[in-house]
């Protein structure tokens, strides 16, 4: 039965009579008495009135711990952001940043001992790296500290957007728990400290989603566009829109990234800027790459787990063509899969079954709106959901100085766990039962 209460005073706060109407006069939640129905509603009305305080709390910690540099030992920020300016400055004097002698030069401009390095990122990464390498170093850096903030606050936006229901109703305290996760999550504080773009591209991958689920397409076009910037983890999503034959999205989302990419093939010619792209991706976790290497404790997903295990030689183009299949295998069975889940599938399966790197759990913003849009927040599923999160948060150190071997890949464990867990909640009737 669902839980939902009416207003009839300040003190019962309640959940909307759109979910279930009040129980009838005499009758309490589920056939108990009225007084622990009146028990319930107060204990929810003072979760609700509890969340707000937490959400600022978790923005407190967002900026304490991706600003300021609370817990990260000495480690420098904005390391990635760095890396951006020099590419952008390697455009900008005419090379490239795939121009490995152009990029070490602007690195060890900017304080790095690095040789012989490049920036295998898309194209049309190209200009926004120069627009980056325009401004002055100190005020570079302070428009990356402002844009990845406001690129949190977009991600809230967007992920309680996912979780309303397709006539635009949502469950009461969803908005704040989504605030909660995305920015009290401290893997989003490292993509913060570090200058990454990956808080951008979820926001964006969801933001296309739900364009599309209202049937905007331009606009889906458009910022799935954007994620050229960036694509891994748009692979499938662009798979699964080929398969349900959105041709006018891929249309202008290919426009979009065609003009992008624009620059870099008019400078290295049509084809050359692709090859040093889709080369440096195949391999980027090939051993020796440190913190992007499969078995490094910031990498995630079943490949780097097996090699954790003792398995060698894995390469992770197997595991994206297994992928492939599944997501195949989705879209054959859709009639039996929940609208809703679809962008949550494809992200925790590209996340749990190929790779990722630990900061990219901000792209998992779907599958939390998933459980809460399609349960409530307090529902079993929701309350696993979350129990799963705290462990994907642990800090490397409390379980780099409490364990060795295979658990140091507890995060990769923990995704094969939540995929399990939203694949079993896709097959779930929503049932008043499984809300509290």
């Amino acid at each position: 039965m669902s839980v939902a209460f009416g207003a009839q005073n300040d003190s019962l706060e309640c959940f909307s009579a759109r979910y279930a109407p009040f129980p009838p006069p005499g009758r309490g939640f589920a056939g108990a008495p009225p007084e622990t129905y009146a028990v319930r509603c107060m204990a929810s009305a003072s979760v609700r009135r509890v969340l707000p305080l937490l959400a600022a709390l978790s923005v407190v910690s967002l900026v304490l711990l991706g600003v300021v540099g609370v817990g990260h030992f000495g480690t420098k920020a904005l390391i990635d952001s760095d890396c951006y300016y020099a590419a952008g400055r390697c455009w900008l004097s005419g090379s490239s940043m795939y121009d490995p002698v152009a990029f070490t030069r602007e690195m060890q401009a900017l304080g790095y001992d690095r040789h012989g390095a490049t920036l295998p990122y898309s194209p049309a990464f190209a200009p926004l790296g120069m627009a980056l390498a325009t401004l002055p170093y100190s005020a570079a850096c302070l428009a990356v500290w402002i844009l990845n903030l406001v690129g949190v606050a977009c991600l809230c936006l967007v992920g309680i957007r996912l979780a309303r229901t397709s006539t635009g109703e949502a469950r009461p305290g969803t908005s704040w728990l989504l605030v909660c996760v995305v920015a009290g999550m401290p893997l989003t504080a490292k993509a913060v400290w570090l200058g990454q773009l990956t808080i951008w591209m979820a926001a964006l991958t969801c933001a296309a989603w739900c364009a599309l689920r209202e049937r905007r397409t331009l606009v889906a076009g458009l910022l799935l566009g954007l994620t050229s910037i960036k694509p891994q983890f748009s692979l499938f999503l662009v798979f699964w829109l080929v398969l349900e034959r959105e041709w006018k999205v891929l249309a202008i989302a290919g426009g979009v990234a065609l003009g992008l990419c624009a620059y870099a093939m008019i400078a290295l010619g049509p084809l050359e800027p692709f090859e040093h792209f889709l080369g440096g991706v195949a391999h980027y976790a090939d051993p020796g790459h440190d913190a992007d290497s499969l078995g490094n404790v910031h990498v995630m997903g079943l490949p780097s787990l097996l090699t954790t295990a003792g398995v060698e030689g894995l390469h992770v183009t197997p595991f994206i063509a297994l992928t492939g299949v599944l997501v195949l295998l989705a879209w054959l069975g859709r009639r039996k899969l929940p609208a809703e889940c679809v962008l949550a599938l494809l992200m925790i399966l590209q996340m749990a079954l190929v790779y990722a790197h630990d900061i990219e759990a901000v792209f998992l913003v779907p599958v939390w709106a998933w459980f809460w849009m399609r349960f409530g927040p307090r529902s079993r599923w929701s309350y696993a959901s979350l129990a799963l999160l705290l462990v994907l948060s642990l800090p490397k150190w409390m379980v780099t100085s409490a364990t060795t071997g295979l658990l140091l890949q507890w995060r990769s464990v923990t995704l094969l766990a939540l995929l399990a867990l939203v694949i079993a909640s896709a097959r779930s009737p929503d049932q008043a039962r499984d809300r509290r």
